[in-house]
């Protein structure tokens, strides 16, 4: 397995699984656009590097967005991959609380902490505002060792909220909401 983010990327690189766009794109709309259309033709995960707002930032996105980039993250083949998938079941280890690490390289607290200074996604005109999706999740006051993919919203600068537990979605018009499920 990979011992990191960065590692993952690089893999993706070197096999021709990765697609570095240089063109400068927006994070409203575009970024989501670019991850979408690789989703629906089989293609490479993609590096943005060079996102409009955000000079210092690169915006990875689409990284499984296919089983080909699935199988490559757990290292098989997509024939393979339900397979390795189950093995790999069998054999989870704990997760572990580190001091140090690439995780975190950078670290606010109090009032340095401003979540419209990260280039965060808007996905499509209906959102309900900016959503961070498929980050994992440990939490960390559970007992339980489980790790989820919430699709996280930004309530405000400082104020995130997540949608975590059974398939349901709500989305707004004209203020009222309808649940789908």
């Amino acid at each position: 397995m990979f011992g990191d983010f960065r590692e993952y990327l690089a893999y993706l690189e070197k096999k021709g699984l990765l697609a570095r766009i240089k063109k400068e794109v927006d994070v409203k709309f575009e970024v989501a656009a670019g991850i979408k259309k690789i989703s629906d033709h089989d293609g490479p995960a993609l590096l943005f590097e060079k996102v409009k707002g955000y000079p210092s930032w690169t915006v990875a996105g689409g990284i499984f967005g296919t089983r080909k980039l699935l199988a490559a993250a757990f290292e098989t083949t997509e024939e393979k991959l339900l397979e390795r998938t189950m093995d790999l079941e069998n054999k989870k280890i704990p997760p572990r609380i580190v001091q140090n690490g690439p995780c975190k390289e950078i670290i606010l607290k109090g009032d340095d902490v401003d979540l419209t200074q990260l280039p965060i996604v808007t996905h499509g005109e209906r959102d309900a505002g900016l959503t961070s999706s498929q980050g994992c999740s440990l939490p960390k006051t559970s007992r339980l060792v489980s790790a989820t993919f919430p699709c996280t919203g930004c309530c405000s600068s400082t104020r995130t909220i997540s949608a975590v537990g059974p398939r349901k979605t709500a989305t707004s018009e004209d203020s009222s909401f309808r649940r789908r499920t």
